[in-house]
């Protein structure tokens, strides 16, 4: 029997909820994956992430991290921004959310901000008594994607989503170019002895040969997306109403961000779109190691979220600034620690 309802999964007590969703270029067969580069003091290029497998080689497209920061993403757009606070943090003339920061309710923009110790206060009681409402309060996507205090509670917070994007049966590709300067240096009023000085500057010839090329796929392209219900229902409030319309709103956010329809645009050359000849496919994973298939709707999900977040009553926007004297006065700590 197929799980087809939101309250039928999340009174279920599958483990797991996961996505499988065939993918393909946008146009052509070749598509560019991410480099990533040689460890510090090496004398290597950058490289794509490939590894052999028995049935061939499999490359990263899309990495745990990056798929993260994209989905998150999706609480920016006017649909769904509601859904979260908007957080910000100014600093002089900057300004950023907190949607964009690399390390979440732990980036140092925000731990270095008026904000500091409702934050600090919200990781202790996670750390101390699990209650995490009141990082729900200022973050919620840091309970989704997961954050780790390390710099000062030591608090952690798994992934509830975990999502990447892989290619199987790959075949690496090198590709060369060349760039003639418009004007050559020796014609401008340059020797031979300035010729490096002349390249940097864009006035010399400059040949560039077997670089990355992307690759090209002969399996499939797939992004693998789970939402672990374990952690979900790991997450607490102060009593059993509040922990309840806590998982209730949690849940709403991940599934949004799982399941939103988009485009895979994920750098230049690399432009995913869904593969239509192979339907995406759902299933819930149960205690036992059974599953059962899942064909929840992505409008029930909408609506879901958009419930559960007026029930747990998700605050308005944020407004913080950045103190840079508290940024200082944590780097003399560490430098005395380190002393």
């Amino acid at each position: 029997m197929a799980i087809g309802t939101i309250d039928q999964l999340y009174k279920s007590g599958a483990v797991a909820l996961s996505l499988t969703e065939p993918l393909r270029p946008a146009t052509g067969e070749v598509i560019f994956p991410p480099t990533y580069a040689p460890p510090v003091g090496s004398d290597k290029k950058s490289t794509y992430d490939i590894s052999s497998t028995r049935n061939g080689k499999m490359c990263a497209i899309d990495s745990l991290g990056s798929q993260a920061n994209r989905m998150e993403m999706l609480f920016l757009e006017d649909e769904y921004r509601t859904l979260v606070p908007q957080v910000t943090v100014k600093a002089g003339e900057l300004e950023a959310n907190l949607l964009k920061m690399g390390h979440r309710l732990a980036d140092a923009a925000i731990r270095f901000s008026d904000l500091h110790d409702r934050i600090t206060g919200a990781f202790l009681a996670f750390r101390d008594k699990g209650n995490a409402v009141p990082l729900a309060r200022i973050g919620p996507t840091s309970l989704v994607f997961g954050v780790w205090d390390s710099r000062e509670t030591n608090a952690k917070i798994p992934r509830i989503i975990n999502s990447v994007i892989r290619a199987y049966d790959v075949e690496e590709l090198t590709r060369s170019a060349q760039y003639f300067t418009t004007f050559k240096y020796q014609d401008v009023g340059f020797g031979d002895k300035d010729k490096k000085d002349a390249s940097a500057v864009g006035l010399a010839d400059a040949p560039s040969g077997g670089t990355h090329g992307g690759v090209l796929v002969h399996g499939k392209i797939v992004r693998e997306a789970q939402l672990n219900l374990h952690s979900l229902r790991q997450l607490k409030g102060s009593d059993d109403k509040e922990t309840d319309l806590l998982r209730r709103y949690i849940l709403g956010l991940a599934l949004l961000a799982m399941l939103a329809p988009r485009v895979h645009d994920l750098r230049q050359g690399c432009l995913l779109v869904p593969d239509q000849r192979t339907p995406a496919r759902m299933e819930a994973s149960k205690f036992n190691g059974g599953s059962e298939e899942s064909n929840i709707r992505f409008e029930e999900v909408q609506t879901f979220a958009h419930e559960a977040a007026r029930k747990f009553g998700a605050p308005a926007s944020l407004s913080a600034t950045f103190d840079a004297k508290k940024a200082r006065e944590s780097m003399k700590k560490k430098l005395d620690e380190q002393a």
